[in-house]
């Protein structure tokens, strides 16, 4: 390999002098004046694994590779085109690029056009472009899954034509070409875009010609009426359009100008089922209806699992189009909006599966599940029961050497509560009564107390009772020592007596004894 960007024994080297000034170049390249005197360099083809040197005051450089033979200049950097301040276009594709340093373009100030297709470069930034004042065209197509934002444009805001084509983006910002008050011509063509949000297009006040052949458009927005009726051009071929009633508003457009301001003969419908490979300028008007969103089906219509462990919620959903959203609401009535959505421990997957990373007592209850578009939505219940996972800690008691009858009266609404214990341990209550005999170990005594029970307080802060609306309180049961764990209404959290006067509505109450 020589220092002359070429690869060994593939060209020579040729000096050539533009008013005094030496530039070196591989053989093969051709430079040549045109009519008024402006200076066009060619090198393309030749393998090139560098920029030339000394390139002078020349107007227009081509020195772009192909898709059979590439160029190897894996950097651009500052200084590669000192002496060139009067360069009007600049081409580099199929060369392989990946990094373009701060300054490339630095002195470049008169440069209108710069064409930096098919190459593998990794991220853009606002320092990229520093210098371009002028810049009128940029072509940054094929640069597949390179990373850059709005601030991109920050030193190019008067650009006039952008390629973003064939670069594996999924998603458009609304507000990423917002600051391109003067752009006229915006190809997006060959990427995975499945939607696009007025506001990406409506930002662009100057924009007469759009390019989205190719994505993965199932429709439009209608609020781009409008807007697309005052443009000059607009492709849309090779999407998989859904011909229903949400794109009836573009099908009545057909007859005013598609056939002349768009590729009308490649807009094929690609659903429904019965309209699939219709040209869509030739489908009925009446043709154009739309079906509900529907929630066919979810996996389980009730889940129980011990907590913290992970919960995935799958579910079936149709319509036409199909549903633009789904949301879920947690049983405490927390709503979670959203396909391709984070809501901390919980996630929305684009097929609008939920995943619960970690349940716990909040989850407990009945979750809704919506599908919905702008006309209508469908609901769905899906039950979980999440079983607590600890135990209360067992309190012993000091005992009497002499069992003891223990009867405690709580007033208000209840007729009478107690807990005795004489070789049974038996719970009164003015809905139930149940009886279980005693063990030498301890165990575990739920209650469904009755919604109208309230609670009594007395001193001795031995025993905790639940009860009702009401919060947590104490009776005192002279030696017995119980310990009442109450379990809380909606959340179904266990928490300790300690902890319990911070709760309101408990549901049940558990008596460890």
């Amino acid at each position: 390999m020589n220092s002359f960007g070429c690869s060994f024994g593939c060209c020579l080297v040729f000096s050539v002098v533009f008013l005094g000034q030496v530039s070196t170049l591989p053989t093969g390249c051709k430079q040549k004046p045109n009519q008024i005197g402006q200076y066009t360099l060619k090198c393309e083809g030749l393998s090139l694994t560098s920029v030339p040197t000394g390139l002078g005051p020349l107007s227009f450089i081509y020195l772009s590779g192909s898709s059979d033979h590439k160029n190897n200049i894996t950097a651009l950097r500052s200084g590669n085109f000192d002496g060139a301040t009067k360069l009007f276009s600049l081409e580099i594709s199929w060369s392989q690029i990946q990094t373009v340093g701060t300054g490339t373009f630095a002195g470049l100030g008169e440069l209108h056009n710069l064409n930096l297709a098919n190459n593998n470069i990794r991220r853009l930034t606002a320092n990229t472009f520093k210098g371009l004042s002028k810049l009128r065209s940029l072509d940054l197509s094929g640069n597949k899954d390179c990373e850059f934002d709005r601030t991109m444009f920050t030193n190019i805001a008067i650009l006039e034509e952008l390629n973003l084509g064939d670069m594996n983006l999924r998603k458009i910002d609304n507000s990423l070409f917002s600051g391109l008050r003067h752009l006229k011509v915006l190809k997006l063509q060959m990427n995975n875009i499945k939607k696009i949000h007025q506001n990406v297009i409506l930002n662009i006040p100057s924009l007469q010609t759009l390019d989205m052949n190719g994505n993965k458009l199932r429709g439009i927005p209608e609020e781009l009426k409008s807007k697309l009726k005052a443009m000059t051009q607009i492709h849309i071929s090779e999407n998989p359009l859904q011909c229903n009633c949400q794109l009836l508003w573009l099908r009545e457009l057909a007859e005013r100008f598609y056939y002349s301001k768009t590729d009308a003969s490649d807009i094929i419908c690609n659903g429904p089922a019965r309209l699939k490979y219709s040209s869509f300028v030739n489908v009925p008007k009446s043709e154009f209806v739309c079906i509900p969103p529907k929630i066919v089906r979810c996996q389980q219509e009730t889940y129980s699992l011990p907590e913290h462990q992970r919960l995935t919620i799958e579910c079936e959903f149709e319509g036409d189009p199909e549903p633009s959203g789904i949301k879920w609401r947690r049983p405490d009535g927390q709503l979670m909006d959203g396909r391709g959505t984070n809501h901390g421990q919980y996630e929305i997957t684009e097929n609008g599966t939920l995943i619960i990373r970690s349940v716990n007592t909040i989850d407990d209850g009945s979750w809704t599940v919506t599908a919905y578009n702008k006309t209508a939505s469908d609901d769905l219940a899906v039950s979980v029961h999440v079983n607590l996972s600890t135990t209360p800690t067992e309190t012993k008691p000091t005992r009497h050497s002499t069992p003891t009858a223990i009867t405690k009266t709580v007033t208000d609404s209840i007729s009478t509560s107690a807990l005795t214990r004489s070789g049974t341990i038996r719970q009164v209550s003015n809905t139930t009564i149940q009886t279980t005999t005693t063990t030498s170990k301890p165990f575990l005594k739920t209650v469904d107390p009755s919604p109208e029970e309230h609670v009594a307080r007395d001193d001795g802060l031995s025993v905790w009772v639940v009860a009702g609306a009401a919060t947590c309180t104490t009776l005192a049961v002279g030696g017995l020592g119980a310990v009442v764990w109450c379990l809380v209404k909606r959340s179904k959290k266990v928490v300790p007596s300690t902890e319990c006067l911070r709760h309101s509505n408990p549901k049940k109450i558990v008596v460890y004894l």
